[in-house]
């Protein structure tokens, strides 16, 4: 069964987006994220804290976790620091002395330091009193009555710990973490391949100094069955596995897409569970929330970098037909990709040619090779009514039909996108 949380117990259960380095993982057992998760989460934290009247608070991430640094005391620590945590992806935030108010309670540090102990796994978390004390070796390091701030340490979790990341208009999944076995690394750049075509895995695991032959496989299957449902599902988001422990966080494209998201994600966590011979963890965390509408300015933006993209490389055809050519797959997947980005938004797929041939068999092919990039969107998981095709003929060249040059540039597909 599919498990759904609030946004509290979501940020216990978000999942860790991988580790790039032996030095990292062994030595202090962090998790360190691609640099565009940490930098995401960064510019959301401070646009959120700013616009809740917070002056100057500055966000650095290590992976999913937050240290806070005000420009000048805060008079509600607490509330700024569930504001942190309330954005997604965040798995906890601390505050730095700067934060420190001389109004606010001394129950203060201890509060903050308590939010800060939540296990990254989809169990039930571990928090450490307050205390002046050295805390439990496995939560968090010694707080002591002086300082705002604490410092979590994660032990390593034992087994496989990897992550399948999907950047927002990207056709590049990122593989992060560990995992025990170059057999197991090579099994998900196999399924990332599959999903995600040759060349766009960008492959980070580390195979672990280990002499484990099979444990942790059944892990690693259910997050191999989980990247292959993440194309052309979601707009970004991230699979992973924790031991035994499966989760799946993203934007979905529309309820089709969240329904095959969520099947795929229990089908994987039970036949994990089923290969471990244990019924523990037979339900994967799903987390999934639907696409943000576009307003005017963003439809666009959208505009502007779907014709970008085809300036670039613009979508190839046979010779006097809607016939696509072989190597067409590329562009099209990424215009796919920044498609798919949106709810809310009318995409045109406009056909145009040069001049030679008639009027109106110029007007015929435009339409038909319009109509055929529009259904290889929709193969490639944009919603068909946000799409319409339509064909100009030559009715509207960017350049004079003077030279085999100019008439190469009047033979395109382009597209218009307004907001709905």
């Amino acid at each position: 069964m599919t498990q759904l949380s609030d946004p509290r117990s979501r940020r216990r259960r978000i999942l860790i987006w991988g580790a790039v380095g032996l030095v990292a993982l062994y030595v202090v057992g962090a998790v360190v994220m691609v640099p565009w998760v940490e930098d995401d989460l960064g510019d959301r934290v401070e646009a959120a804290a700013a616009e809740a009247g917070y002056t100057g608070v500055t966000a650095d991430f290590s992976g999913q976790d937050a240290t806070l640094r005000c420009a000048e005391p805060v008079d509600a620590p607490d509330d700024l620091v569930e504001l942190a945590e309330d954005r997604w992806g965040v798995r906890v935030a601390e505050l730095d002395r700067s934060c420190a108010s001389s109004n606010a309670s001394n129950a203060a540090a201890p509060a903050a330091a308590a939010t800060t102990t939540a296990a990254a796994t989809t169990a039930a978390p571990t928090t450490a009193a307050p205390t002046t004390e050295a805390a439990a070796p496995t939560t968090v390091a010694a707080t002591t009555s002086t300082a705002a701030a604490t410092t979590t340490t994660i032990a390593p979790a034992p087994g496989v710990v990897a992550n399948a990341a999907l950047a927002s208009g990207s056709t590049e999944v990122t593989l992060t973490g560990t995992v025990q076995t170059e057999e197991q690394r090579a099994r998900l750049v196999a399924a990332a391949t599959a999903a995600f075509g040759e060349g766009n895995v960008i492959d980070q695991l580390v195979v672990a100094d280990t002499d484990a032959t099979s444990e942790g496989d059944a892990g690693v299957d259910g997050l191999a069955a989980l990247i292959g449902s993440m194309t052309p599902n979601l707009v970004e988001g991230i699979a992973s596995v924790d031991g035994a422990a499966l989760s799946l966080t993203g934007v979905y494209v529309d309820d089709a897409a969240r329904d095959a998201l969520t099947a795929a994600a229990d089908a994987a966590a039970s036949a994990a569970a089923a290969a471990s011979g244990s019924a523990a963890g037979s339900a994967a965390t799903v987390e999934l929330t639907p696409r943000a509408a576009a307003t005017a300015d963003q439809a666009a933006e959208l505009e502007q970098r779907l014709n970008a993209a085809v300036g670039t490389t613009p979508i190839p055809f046979e010779r006097g037909s809607a016939q696509l050519t072989a190597d067409a797959d590329p562009i099209l997947d990424q215009v796919a990709a920044l498609a798919r980005e949106f709810a809310g938004v009318t995409i045109d797929v406009q056909g145009h040619t040069d001049s030679d041939g008639s009027d109106s068999a110029n007007l015929a092919l435009s339409q038909s090779r319009a109509s055929t990039v529009r259904d290889a969107l929709v193969e490639r998981g944009v919603p068909a009514d946000q799409l319409v095709a339509e064909g100009f003929g030559e009715t509207q060249p960017v350049v004079a039909n003077d030279t085999p040059a100019n008439k190469a540039l009047n033979r395109r597909v382009v597209f218009a996108v307004a907001a709905q």
